[in-house]
């Protein structure tokens, strides 16, 4: 299992001026509903990292699962073989606005939407993720 602690201090040490993108404690609440979210939980599962998006769009990271949109799509961190920026790769001048990561299960393919100038610490986290698990 991988530390919380540490996915937390990458964020907090990044100095990057989140807009959209919270750790759960710091979450602005009018804007997230936890009572479905609540439901769906394991006992010992935690939320870490959120994100509230356009349109709609938002995804929350907890230490066992990433929800996508909906909090019926959700992902276990378990199975996630890679990380990827295949939208960076084909156009790499948009290195610094590029806004999404690609995650690859056994299964499926997501991309997961952030802020911009964010895709690096979030490619990092999911990386330690991965190495951690």
């Amino acid at each position: 299992m991988f530390s919380k602690s540490a996915i937390k201090g990458k964020i907090n040490r990044s100095g990057i001026n989140f807009k959209n993108t919270f750790l759960w404690e710091n979450r602005p609440e009018e804007y997230i509903d936890d009572t479905a979210l609540k439901l769906l939980l394991k006992d010992d599962e935690t939320i870490l990292i959120c994100y509230i998006g356009k349109d709609n769009y938002r995804w929350i990271l907890t230490d066992q699962r990433l929800f996508i949109s909906s909090y019926f799509n959700n992902i276990l961190l378990k199975d996630i073989i890679e990380i990827d920026f295949q939208d960076l790769k084909e156009k790499p001048e948009n290195k610094m606005i590029n806004n999404n990561l690609t995650i690859l299960t056994k299964e499926n393919k997501y991309t997961l939407y952030l802020e911009e100038n964010t895709w690096t610490l979030f490619y990092d986290i999911f990386n330690f993720i991965l190495k951690n698990q």
